[in-house]
């Protein structure tokens, strides 16, 4: 794992675990496609996935839908900016912008008011097939800036159980899909 990139993105970030994540410089998805996952946003509390299934409470974020982007705001009000598309079976690709202007992706899944948000870890997946769609690989990171069809790379990768969950707090707005 990256220690550093896993706690900037753990806490501003739905308490979520990047370890071999999957990263471009530029992004994957237009803006223009990027869909209302989250309704209008509201206030939700994280967790974190445990070695033994369960959640550990972490922290609470603050969700501002403006235009198609969603801003997560943590506690100390760091400001995270991410956009969902949708993908197969009511799934949605999260691509989330760090503070450099690269970007990071994940997969979520929505199961009633919780959200399941899913790393792939790169050293797991199936490398020819990847390499195949653009996908480069350093050390234990699945780079995507050649990747042309990010819907077929999404379709391509193997997604483990939930790294983190979030859930609304008190009456979170639902979502308009």
């Amino acid at each position: 794992m990256y220690p550093g990139k896993f706690r900037v993105i753990l806490v501003t970030l739905l308490a979520l675990a990047l370890g071999g994540c999957l990263s471009s410089k530029r992004p994957l998805f237009s803006e223009a496609t990027a869909v209302a996952a989250l309704g209008e946003g509201g206030r939700y509390q994280t967790f974190e996935a445990t070695d033994s299934g369960s959640y550990k409470r972490e922290e609470k974020m603050t969700v501002r839908r403006t235009g198609r982007i969603y801003e997560f705001t943590d506690s100390r009000g760091v400001a995270t900016s991410v956009s969902f598309f949708a993908l197969i079976d009511g799934r949605f690709a999260g691509q989330v912008v760090s503070g450099s202007g690269e970007y990071a992706y994940v997969m979520v899944r929505k199961e009633g008011s919780a959200v399941y948000l899913h790393a792939a870890d790169c050293d797991k997946q199936d490398k020819p097939k990847l390499a195949a769609l653009g996908v480069e690989f350093s050390g234990r990171q699945c780079l995507l800036d050649k990747v042309s069809d990010p819907q077929a790379l999404f379709a391509a990768l193997q997604f483990g159980t939930p790294t983190s969950k979030m859930e609304p707090i008190g009456g979170g707005r639902r979502s308009r899909q």
